[in-house]
């Protein structure tokens, strides 16, 4: 079971999104959404903490999510993505950006920070 509460990190261990972090509307129905998984080191014996981030665009257009703020030093790397692109575990490809990542229409991607 997922625990919705805050924890050590600060985040909840899961957490649901629209485009814009923490803003996402569970009395419409939803073509976009994204969700935020945090693997907390002490309680999942890890060497660090890490954050998932998976983006769903199942709309018409192209959109834009902003991307949750994290804690300071760690970056958002491109784990895979629909349109075929996926990388070998520890070799994910950096982002250039902190604060936003562009979908094309119905497509997903899935980011990873650490």
């Amino acid at each position: 079971s997922y625990d919705f509460s805050y924890n050590k990190t600060g985040y909840p261990e899961l957490s649901f999104h629209g485009t814009a972090p923490w803003c996402l509307n569970e009395n419409e129905p939803n073509l976009t959404f994204a969700y935020l998984y945090t693997e907390e080191k002490e309680k999942y014996h890890m060497e660090k903490t890490s954050f998932i981030y998976v983006m769903v665009n199942a709309h018409w257009e192209e959109l834009v999510f902003s991307l949750p703020v994290i804690p300071a030093g760690m970056h958002w790397y491109l784990a895979c993505d629909s349109s075929g692109m996926s990388a070998a575990p520890g070799e994910e490809q950096a982002l250039n950006t902190f604060e936003s990542y562009k979908r094309t229409a119905r497509s997903s991607a899935v980011l990873l920070a650490r």
